[in-house]
Order: C-alpha cells, then structure tokens, then sequence
C-alpha cells in the first residue's frame, strides 16, 4: 500500500482496509495530516477589513459602556475574581439591572452612536472632496 500523491491539489489516496471505511478509500489532505501529527490545529484568524485611515472609531454599545464605568467598582468588590468571572459578574449585573437604570445607559449609547453618525458623514464628506487625503480606500 504506497500512497499516492496527486501534485495538482496534494490528496493522497490510502487504501484502508478499516471496517469504518468499506469502500476501502480514504483519502487525507497532506496539510490536514500534518497538522494533525504535530497535535492540536491552529484556529485561523479572521480576515479583518481595513480600516480607513482618520475615519472615526465605532461607539460602544450600552453594555460596554456600563462595563467600563463599573469594572474598576466589581474589582475593588471582589478582589479574587479573574478577568473571565469580572466578565461574568458584570453581565450578570447588566441583566438584574432596574429596566429605568438600563434605559439610561441605552440612551447614553444612543447618543454616542448619533454622534458617530454625523462624524462618519462629515468624514465622508471630507473624503470625497480630497480623494487623495485618504489613501488606501477609495
């Protein structure tokens, strides 16, 4: 049994004689094998899209918001927990929270998002009328 090697794609074709695989082919991606002899596979990274550069920066939702005033509170409160168990404290937080509380902390969201709005249309504005200004993203 000598594997075959295909040059186009790199699949190689084994002969297995497992009762799992009764057509008696299975084939491998020589890429997947290796990885899977080194041990664990890497997770691949998403792609992300590049951000112009001088646009504004997105605005936080109402819970980030809330997380940042309050970590340094549940921090000081419990001083044993990690990261991960501050995290979770304050989600836990955020969904007891009084309805009128998390109102405000929405409106507060919402007006940081109306401002991101009209920055992103001044930009935009500014973008179109000096093109070169801006590299990269036209």
């Amino acid at each position: 049994m000598v594997p075959e090697k295909n040059l186009h794609n790199e699949i190689i074709t084994i002969t297995c004689m497992h009762q799992q695989h009764p057509c008696g082919l299975f084939q491998l991606n020589t890429h997947d094998k290796q990885k899977r002899v080194q041990g664990k596979t890497k997770r691949r990274k998403k792609n992300k899209h590049a951000k112009a550069e001088g646009a504004p920066k997105k605005p936080a939702t109402s819970f980030v918001m809330f997380s940042n005033a309050e970590r340094e509170a549940v921090k000081l409160e419990t001083p044993g927990l990690n990261f991960l168990d501050v995290g979770k404290k304050l989600g836990e937080m955020w969904r007891e929270m009084e309805p009128e509380v998390k109102k405000e902390w929405e409106q507060r969201a919402l007006i940081a998002k109306d401002l991101y709005l009209e920055e992103k249309k001044r930009w935009l504005e500014l973008r179109a009328l000096q093109p070169g200004l801006f590299p990269g993203i036209e």
